[in-house]
């Protein structure tokens, strides 16, 4: 039989109406590695969708959201939905270097700081702090501090998985389920949002490295307000307690391994929650 059209038929418009165009502000820096790493999260359902790519830059889904804030990445149910998407990112098998690079930002960061004219002496640490730490820190110390981890290196880089490696509130979406616009800030976020949809976003610095420093960074992200309009930027009055930082560490844990028993997940995250605080 020859092969007929039926009228009745009419094509689907699935053209989207709305896109990401993302231009890149270094054009030779890793736009291969970045534009790869897009297309797996995409084909996970772990980010947007990839329409396109250009020199200079691609063509994403636009996905209605909202960023997250300093206070919605604290509130309970927003942090275990986070939890698991570090689980899920953290078991992606990505074809790039597999080659640790975190020590690489310490002595970028350690760099910039021992060159900051107006360095004090020595820092205060917070009262709430010196059960765990020494009440001041000098610049000294932070240098034997790196020294003591790069000797441990050789253990610690065994088990390297794939990390965001700079997992703030700005690089997390708060999915709009049907159009639905979300307070940011609020503290009654836990109740208006019971089961939040994220999607991880930004995936520019992305590498293997050791889950605990992907981790640590994350909580250490908590100190940050992106919104401030004035100095200072941050307050170490906001570093998740201990426990938060457990019941984060321990749904991350339960997600990766529900197959464990409860004492084997606690067991699990204690030990990783120790490797977090560290970094």
């Amino acid at each position: 039989m020859p092969a007929e059209i039926h009228y009745s038929i009419h094509p689907l418009n699935t053209e989207p109406k709305k896109v990401v165009f993302r231009i890149y502000c270094k054009p030779d820096s890793g736009i291969i590695s970045e534009t790869v790493i897009c297309s797996i999260l995409a084909e996970k359902n772990l980010g947007p969708k990839l329409y396109g790519i250009f020199d200079g830059g691609r063509i994403e889904e636009y996905i209605p959201s909202k960023p997250l804030t300093m206070k919605d990445i604290c509130v309970p149910s927003i942090s275990k939905e986070i939890s698991k998407q570090f689980a899920k990112i953290h078991q992606l098998c990505v074809p790039i270097k597999k080659n640790a690079n975190f020590m690489d930002f310490i002595n970028e960061w350690f760099q910039n700081l021992s060159n900051n004219q107006n360095l004090p002496p020595f820092f205060n640490i917070p009262e709430h702090y010196h059960k765990y730490s020494p009440k001041t820190l000098t610049i000294q110390d932070l240098k034997t501090e790196i020294e003591f981890i790069r000797s441990k290196l050789s253990k610690l880089l065994k088990n390297i998985v794939f990390c965001h490696n700079d997992l703030h509130g700005g690089n997390i979406l708060l999915i709009n389920d049907n159009e639905k616009k979300y307070e940011g800030c609020s503290k009654n976020l836990n109740q208006q949002i019971s089961n939040p949809k994220l999607m991880l976003i930004d995936f520019e610095f992305s590498s293997y490295n050791p889950r605990g420093f992907d981790l640590g960074h994350h909580f250490a992200e908590y100190v940050f307000d992106y919104e401030a309009k004035t100095p200072p930027y941050s307050s170490t009055t906001r570093i998740p307690s201990k426990k938060h930082m457990f019941e984060f560490i321990f749904a991350y844990i339960d997600f990766q391994n529900p197959e464990l028993s409860k004492d084997e997940k606690i067991q699990q995250a204690n030990k990783l929650l120790n490797v977090s605080f560290s970094m």
